[in-house]
């Protein structure tokens, strides 16, 4: 039998694409799979100023993946809630525990409440707006045992803040490197009726 050049090229072709323990294997036999290789991106040339900080401090090598100093914050948390059907509306207790696995001084902490979005006054992504429920309401917010107040414009000392979907906390103490801190607090709120998705304009 005479086999032209070309279907011989196509030949050649498809056998080169099969995997090499694939076509030595014994009719029969099961197929072994194996998860390929991510391909690791190509380093960032020039690299922006953030990231070349990043490398300078070893959270991050040029290809991107993380550094030898790579770290990530880590919170536990606790929450009990009791639901009023009627009356539409949640009560709970939650707690936090804070643990910072940075190499810097936290001077204060972020909690997003996306709740708040059914707050009045709210910037959000939507044209129309949603039902206003007042969001969250904080009966008890308290850091490292001690209750903490509400600040009144901003926060100069051990407190917090409410601002559109975001709480900032300043704990009585700043938080050093491998420490944590307890955060407790007792709320309720209105539940919403269904409608648009939660999306916050901004959180701060």
């Amino acid at each position: 039998m005479t086999v032209c050049p070309t279907a011989r090229a196509r030949a050649l072709f498809w056998l080169a694409l099969i995997p090499a323990g694939l076509a030595a294997q014994t009719p029969g036999a099961p197929t072994q799979w194996r998860e390929p290789r991510r391909p690791v991106p190509n380093p960032v040339v020039p690299p922006p100023p953030e990231f070349a900080r990043a490398i300078s401090r070893g959270t991050r090598t040029a290809s991107g993946v993380p550094g030898p100093r790579y770290w990530q914050q880590h919170a536990r948390y606790a929450i009990a809630v009791r639901l009023d059907t009627g009356a539409r509306r949640l009560d709970g207790t939650t707690r936090i525990v804070y643990h910072n696995n940075s190499p810097g001084t936290l001077r204060s902490l972020h909690i997003q409440l996306l709740q708040n979005y059914h707050r009045d006054k709210v910037p959000r992504l939507e044209a129309s707006a949603p039902e206003i429920t007042g969001g969250y309401t904080f009966t008890r917010v308290a850091a490292g045992g001690r209750a903490l107040l509400p600040a009144q414009g901003s926060l100069q000392g051990p407190g917090y803040l409410i601002t559109n979907g975001n709480m900032v906390v300043v704990p009585p103490a700043p938080l050093p490197p491998g420490d944590s801190v307890a955060l407790e607090m007792e709320w309720n709120c209105r539940i919403h009726r269904p409608g648009p998705r939660l999306v916050l304009a901004h959180l701060v």
